[in-house]
């Protein structure tokens, strides 16, 4: 055999030697470094931190929800017109006759800084069955859509276990909310009163509520130089049991006397009269001498007071919008309507009243009375061991301590005699 023949044998055998080690070592590579989303532990920890971080996303949506969209102080704010010195931490979306509100990649980003705040609660590897660190600090990103929050969490994680390791870039989380629909509410609210600055409709603000199920209430904060509705949007009213009750707070601010050229009357729910009972109604409204008028065919409002009163005939049977129409001394008008049913048997449903925007001080009693509407005798209920209401009365009464400085949220539940059961949430603010 020749000598170049023996050589090029030589050469195809190291080649062959060659590409069989480079295997070897890529299949030795891959082991040491498999893929992260085919790892079960890596799936393991990944599902953890999932159901560890959604229900703090949901806590990040509720306090967001509850300061109109943001978690830090926000630009335009309203202040505590009790004691001038505390923020409440809701914006104005209304403000020296501009539309202010957030939009909604600034919210996004609240939420994150909401979400962000709490993943420290999600952090604590110790009870794994292997190391785990954090390279670094988490950041999250989040985001709005019509049904349901997104949020991710980048963190990096490094996983180690039998001298491999993997790593965790990041998790991704979604809780539904009507958090969106919320919002967006709250900026055609907005929206229709930049139309008519000096002008205020609560029928038709309430009308744009009702398109979502969303109920608006409203409270009056009255100061020296400045008016300010502020607006609890709630969705309360929606059927979806798996989505978390959410309220949504936001405010507008007039010039002081502005606002007040207009009559203004507070949206009125849907009443139930049962026949047999006396319905007794007071419509609440602000402004200048005025007289109240109704176009029902059931009823007469008394014009001086806005009090409605009048025993339900069986002939009066049936189900009516009702328009009351409030005019001040100069012949300026605004009305409100609502829906007036008027049934053959007394009606089981109870309500209790929404409850305003609460702020209590330290070593100072706070007192308040739920109100109900039901047609039969009803006691009460609480879930927060910030206070006992009175079972009997529905009257709240506690004087704050320090250790309870912060907010908190509550329900209160009525029963009537019939069993029948109506909860409404309630938001609080103590501070020193």
């Amino acid at each position: 055999m020749k000598r170049g023949q023996v050589s090029i044998f030589i050469i195809i055998g190291l080649l062959i030697l060659f590409i069989v080690g480079f295997f070897v070592v890529l299949e030795g590579i891959e082991k040491a470094i498999p893929e992260a989303e085919e790892n079960p532990i890596v799936t393991s920890v990944s599902a953890s931190l999932s159901s560890c971080l959604e229900p703090q996303l949901q806590k990040a949506i509720t306090l967001v929800s509850l300061h109109g969209g943001y978690f830090e102080t926000p630009p335009y704010e309203i202040e505590d017109t009790f004691t001038q010195e505390y923020s409440l931490g809701i914006p104005y979306y209304f403000f020296n006759n501009k539309d202010v509100a957030p939009t909604a990649e600034t919210i996004n980003e609240q939420l994150a800084l909401a979400l962000e705040s709490q993943v420290h609660e999600c952090t604590d590897f110790s009870y794994y069955p292997y190391n785990i660190s954090l390279s670094s600090t988490p950041t999250v990103t989040a985001q709005m859509t019509t049904d349901d929050v997104e949020a991710t969490v980048t963190f990096p994680l490094e996983i180690s276990t039998e001298n491999v390791k993997y790593t965790l870039d990041s998790v991704s989380i979604s809780v539904p909310s009507h958090l969106f629909k919320l919002y967006t509410t709250a900026l055609a609210i907005t929206e229709e009163q930049t139309k008519n600055p000096n002008l205020l409709c609560i029928t038709c603000l309430s009308q744009l509520a009702e398109k979502n199920e969303f109920y608006l209430g409203m409270i009056e904060l009255k100061q020296e130089n400045k008016y300010t509705l502020l607006y609890i949007l709630n969705d309360r009213n929606t059927e979806h049991e798996t989505v978390p009750l959410l309220s949504f707070y936001f405010g507008h601010s007039f010039i002081q006397g502005a606002a007040e050229e207009n009559p203004l009357i507070t949206p009125i729910q849907k009443q139930i009269a049962p026949i047999g009972y006396v319905y007794q109604y007071n419509v609440i409204a602000t402004g200048k001498n005025l007289t109240f008028s109704d176009d029902s065919s059931v009823f007469t409002i008394d014009p001086e007071t806005g009090t409605i009163s009048f025993l339900p005939e069986p002939e009066d049977i049936g189900s009516w919008i009702v328009t009351i129409t409030a005019t001040d001394a100069d012949q300026k008008k605004t009305e409100t309507s609502f829906v007036f049913e008027i049934t053959d048997v007394v009606h089981s449903e109870l309500s209790v009243e929404g409850f305003p925007y609460f702020i209590a001080h330290v070593g100072e009693q706070f007192s308040y009375t739920a109100n109900v509407t039901a047609s039969e005798s009803v006691y009460f209920l609480d879930d927060t061991d910030l206070f006992d209401i009175d079972t009997k009365t529905g009257i709240i009464t506690f004087t704050p301590s320090i250790s309870s400085v912060g907010s908190h949220n509550f329900t209160i539940t009525a029963i009537d005699t019939q069993g029948n059961k109506a909860e409404q949430q309630g938001y609080m603010v103590i501070t020193k």
